[in-house]
């Protein structure tokens, strides 16, 4: 899925590129060739981190969840970078509620548990600097 990802990613002017979810996936229009779209959910996504460290992340004051991630799509595109869907890389999304009735929010990508990425500070930005650094080092050893 990394390569998948990662390959997309390499394009000229790609800044953001998110996986197919399963089991249930958001129903969009993208470009059956170049994967463009105008949005994508965040559950499973590859970007540069300096991309999202630039735009300063979500918007968690104005949307906590839900819309959060179009918001960001739409400030990657203002910012002059394509996103892209590659439904040819799969992600399971696990969309549970707990017995209290609050969301178990996290996605499976790849075989790492990623977290969910609010606020932009803190131990939850350290973790997405940290997978993304990761991430950096496997694209730089496929040479991606």
């Amino acid at each position: 899925m990394l390569i998948e990802l990662g390959g997309a990613l390499a394009r000229a002017n790609v800044g953001l590129v998110e996986a197919r979810q399963l089991p249930i996936e958001h129903h969009k229009h993208y470009d059956q060739v170049t994967g463009e779209t105008s949005w994508v959910s965040m559950a499973c996504v590859l970007m540069p981190a300096a991309l999202f460290r630039e735009l300063r992340g979500f918007d968690a004051a104005t949307f906590f969840m839900y819309g959060d991630d179009v918001d960001f799509s739409w400030r990657v595109r203002l910012a002059g970078f394509k996103v892209i869907h590659q439904p040819s890389a799969v992600a399971f999304h696990d969309k549970r509620l707990t017995n209290e009735g609050g969301w178990v929010a996290s996605a499976r990508c790849s075989g790492a548990w990623l977290p969910n990425p609010y606020p932009m500070d803190g131990p939850a930005a350290e973790n997405i600097t940290a997978t993304a650094s990761q991430l950096q080092g496997i694209a730089a050893a496929h040479q991606l």
